[in-house]
């Protein structure tokens, strides 16, 4: 079966749940083309990333006169098709606020997309993420009647649902993924009733890189990890406000934080005001590799997010038998149970989350690897690739015979 993966951004750093997903999908027999709207945005440290960018099509760098072309072949060949997405591009467009200009782009994005896809014989199209590329999914099966789906994760998904028109999008897929019970819940309240049904939960999953038998043994030095994009809604101005609170106390912890983002300049001014300078470590993007071995080399990870879905951070470090220190928010506690795998504390709170990681870094380190066994055991059953692409393949293989059904009926 022959599918298009479409993104907004691909390969990315922080996207490496979507490759894991598409290898694994490949492994299943799946012949899969990579879409995305515009090229990665951020330097590709991984060399899989890499690999995954040579193989990827990138929808606007074909240019503007082949998009203008294939714009005007549309409205040539299939005029009803491309006045309908044409209606339903506008119709998303007037609740799209500051974003509403942008729906044009995306029916001349789908108009491409249409005649590349047909001509590549494409059965299938799979979009992560609710924005842009999902509207780019809709109108394109708009005009070729090729069938879509979507794995939405939040919170910007639903931060942002009325304005993206998620209802819309739900409504006419042929089934929508969600990563988490929290987020199928969250989906429940903006789409239609009738479309409860379409709602699956498909984790995001880890592949044998981090799903191991063998639980390696935590460090003794205290040394905590953050792992993310560095932005508000992660919470490490909260972190590093905590940090400051343990070195007051006489804590001896230290801090490493993996990633880039907008917060970066503010966050490094932030450690040296604060006087963290010998306790805190800025590392800057890493590869897979590189997350696992800083993962390797911690205590704990550190979650103190104000806003999330289900972060795939935590499943990779439960995966190397690493401990997590989190807030209770979101599809979080669904991964972490408090006391059992970890800990968990009300977001917001530099004191409360001091006080959390002086209680995990106290701890004997026994308990602490016990902690990461449980962690480790219920990744192992709850976010194994293979079993997630195994649910996606079915879905997208039951919307084939369901659409093979349709056709040949008279």
């Amino acid at each position: 079966m022959k599918i298009a993966y479409l993104t907004s951004e691909y390969p990315k750093v922080s996207h490496t749940f979507i490759r894991r997903e598409i290898l694994a999908l490949e492994e299943l027999g799946f012949d899969i083309l990579r879409f995305s709207i515009r090229p990665s945005q951020q330097p590709l440290v991984d060399e899989q990333d890499i690999r995954e960018s040579s193989h990827t099509t990138v929808v606007l760098q074909a240019g503007l006169l082949t998009l203008a072309l294939y714009s005007l072949q549309a409205i040539l060949r299939t005029p009803a098709r491309f006045l309908r997405a044409g209606l339903y591009a506008a119709r998303m467009a007037l609740k799209g606020g500051v974003k509403a200009p942008h729906h044009a782009a995306y029916l001349v994005e789908a108009c491409y997309l249409s005649h590349v896809l047909r001509a590549q014989h494409v059965e299938h199209i799979h979009v992560h993420f609710g924005a842009n590329a999902a509207a780019a999914a809709l109108l394109c099966h708009l005009l070729s009647d090729i069938p879509y789906s979507m794995t939405i994760h939040g919170p910007y998904d639903f931060d942002y649902a009325s304005t993206l028109s998620l209802d819309v999008k739900v409504k006419h897929a042929a089934f929508v993924g969600v990563v988490s019970l929290y987020g199928r819940a969250q989906l429940m309240r903006w789409c239609g009733v009738e479309d409860w049904e379409k709602l699956h939960v498909i984790r995001c999953g880890l592949d044998e890189t981090f799903i191991q038998p063998t639980v390696h043994p935590l460090p003794a030095e205290p040394v905590l990890v953050n792992i993310g994009r560095l932005h508000t809604n992660k919470g490490q101005l909260i972190l590093l406000a905590a940090m400051s609170l343990l070195k007051r106390r006489g804590v001896d912890a230290r801090l490493n934080i993996v990633g880039d983002g907008p917060l970066y300049p503010q966050l490094e001014q932030k450690i040296v005001e604060l006087g963290l300078s010998e306790q805190v470590t800025l590392l800057g993007s890493l590869s897979g590799e590189g997350v696992r071995e800083a993962l390797l080399k911690a205590t704990a990870l550190v979650v103190p997010s104000l806003a999330e879905n289900l972060p795939v951070v935590i499943m990779e470090a439960f995966a190397t038998g690493r401990p997590v220190v989190a807030t209770q928010i979101a599809g979080i506690p669904e991964l972490v149970k408090d006391g059992h795998n970890g800990l968990l504390i009300h977001p917001g709170s530099a004191t409360e989350l001091a006080d959390a990681i002086q209680k995990m870094v106290s701890l004997p380190i026994d308990a602490r690897e016990a902690m990461g066994k449980h962690g480790c055991d219920l990744v192992a059953k709850q976010h194994n690739i293979a079993t997630e692409a195994h649910k996606l393949a079915r879905l997208m293989r039951d919307t084939r015979r369901e659409n093979s059904v349709a056709v040949s009926q008279p």
